[in-house]
């Protein structure tokens, strides 16, 4: 037997911090199995460097699968047959035996994709983006800006204001809930629908 020893849990052999797996370990498998056994012999080293505990995963990967679920009542529509070319033209040819589908087949079977992924940094979405709103280097950062007027929409449901006196909604006249904007803005409130400052009844300016 000339096969690796390891731990089936984190893939160690019997050298400490030596790791293995595939086909030195299991014999003759598949390429998914080797693959999946050197993802999890990568996550056991990032540990062991990091001097973190090392994952046991049983057998099985027990981590967070990164997709959405399918809701089952989803209807199963069947793959599209790709149209190939006929046995009797493949023996004159090299061109390619697999066709391309038409337009409206293509449509068809790109409509079966039930978005259960996740992003895979394909990028597509920054050349289509005409604005260039996306950035996927973006982290997250906190930012000092001075503005005129502050808008809060924290929900559909009433908020109480003086409950809390997080907004200074006691103390200051121009600090306003949504339905009191609501009101002063319409044209059958109090200002006639003219935006008007509460404190001295002035147009507010930037």
């Amino acid at each position: 037997n000339d096969l690796l020893n390891v731990n089936p849990d984190t893939l160690e052999t019997t050298n400490k911090g030596v790791f293995a797996g595939g086909d030195v370990v299991t014999g003759p498998k598949t390429v998914i199995e080797a693959i999946a056994q050197g993802k999890k012999a990568a996550a056991s080293i990032s540990a062991y460097l990091q001097g973190m505990e090392m994952p046991s995963f049983n057998g099985e990967d027990s981590r967070e699968k990164d997709y959405k679920p399918i809701d089952p009542s989803e209807p199963k529509i069947p793959r599209a047959q790709i149209p190939t070319l006929d046995v009797t033209e493949r023996i004159k040819t090299f061109q390619e035996s697999n066709l391309p589908m038409d337009e409206e087949t293509a449509q068809r079977e790109a409509d079966r994709c039930l978005d259960c992924g996740v992003c895979s940094a394909c990028f597509q979405c920054v050349e289509a983006c005409k604005a260039e709103a996306i950035n996927h280097d973006m982290t997250d950062s906190l930012l000092d800006i001075d503005v005129g007027s502050i808008i809060l929409a924290p929900g559909f449901q009433p908020y109480e204001p003086t409950v809390h006196d997080t907004y200074q909604y006691n103390h200051f006249p121009n600090v306003v809930t949504s339905l009191e904007f609501e009101r002063i803005l319409s044209a059958s409130g109090p200002y006639e629908g003219h935006l008007i400052r509460p404190s001295d009844k002035e147009d507010p300016k930037k």
